[in-house]
């Protein structure tokens, strides 16, 4: 994405199709430098389901890395949050990095929106974006998540929160927000 398009997302102006993730990172998480980098998104994995815990599912997220990687920064999915989708998505090593704030009225889920960085790249502004994400679930559940599933919950905040103080990307959200 180029600086404009990415000022734009940033304000709230525009949502080009085709781009979930920068957008939701940009916009919601104030991480503008993530609207120059690459990614791909998995859109779905289906594995039969007498065939699923048999690494099938794994192995075909390899081969996307390995075909990918690379051309691609990071991979990204979003998906209704189940227990047995996140540890999937988790075993893959992919990362929490936003929950939706209203459930989906087919599903009923929340969606969840994770991320993995692929070899040789940076992973700092996904653990800035991790640290986020568990700062504001933490601080949500009562009040935006009320009725989450515990399980989910326990799911998502495995690891602990990384910032304790006022952290940069904060401060961004905050002047984006104020202007």
């Amino acid at each position: 994405l180029d600086d404009e398009l990415i000022e734009a997302i940033q304000l709230g102006q525009r949502r080009p199709k085709g781009h979930l993730t920068p957008i939701t990172i940009i916009n919601q998480l104030g991480l503008v430098k993530v609207g120059r980098l690459i990614t791909s998104r998995v859109m779905r994995i289906a594995v039969h389901p007498d065939l699923q815990g048999l690494g099938i599912g794994k192995r075909m997220l390899t081969l996307l890395e390995e075909s990918v990687g690379a051309h691609v920064d990071y991979l990204s999915t979003s998906f209704g949050a189940t227990d047995e989708l996140i540890q999937f998505w988790q075993q893959a090593g992919y990362q929490s990095i936003r929950l939706g704030t209203m459930r989906d009225a087919a599903s009923g889920c929340y969606s969840l929106l994770m991320v993995r960085q692929l070899a040789n790249k940076s992973q700092t502004w996904i653990d800035d974006a991790q640290a986020l994400f568990h700062e504001f679930l933490s601080a949500s559940l009562s009040l935006v998540y009320p009725k989450l599933e515990p399980s989910l919950a326990r799911s998502l905040l495995r690891q602990p929160i990384q910032h304790q103080t006022l952290h940069p990307t904060k401060r961004v959200l905050l002047q984006s927000y104020a202007q």
